[in-house]
């Protein structure tokens, strides 16, 4: 007696694997909204604290630059902004690149330079340098 077997299927161009990674990106996607206080998702980035400024690098791919927000306000930086869903023509057969809306946020040092923040965009990363406020100096008082 033959064994059942299924028509038209193949194991031949089975990937076991797919299914796991596609629950494992949908999983990091809720976890990521549960703890954090934001909707979307978060940029992977680079925070570097160099003696006289932080740079921080944020990879943000097929974002315009008018589609960014930064704002810095007591020591507290945040970048929001959204990857916007390109105009398709045919059927997409599968996905692995996130769209949307997303939020990135990081605590600095409350003593920022502020008014001295650049930002430029290049090669997909965003790239902020910002200052840190000069230390202050002991002011030496002569008594009358």
């Amino acid at each position: 007696m033959p064994l059942p077997a299924r028509s038209g299927s193949s194991t031949r161009n089975w990937q076991p694997f797919e299914d796991v990674d596609r629950f494992s990106r949908q999983l990091t996607n809720y976890l990521d909204g549960f703890w954090h206080d934001s909707t979307g998702f978060t940029p992977m980035a680079d925070v570097e604290e160099l003696d006289d400024a932080y740079v921080v690098e944020i990879e943000v791919p097929g974002v315009a630059k008018d589609d960014l927000n930064i704002e810095l306000a007591d020591g507290r930086l945040v970048v929001t902004g959204e990857r916007k869903e390109k105009h398709r023509e045919g059927v997409l057969r599968s996905r692995t690149r996130t769209t949307g809306a997303f939020r990135y946020a990081v605590m600095l040092n409350n003593e920022v330079d502020t008014g001295g923040v650049t930002a430029k965009m290049e090669h997909g990363v965003l790239e902020l340098r910002i200052p840190k406020a000069p230390k202050p100096t002991p002011t030496r008082i002569p008594i009358e």
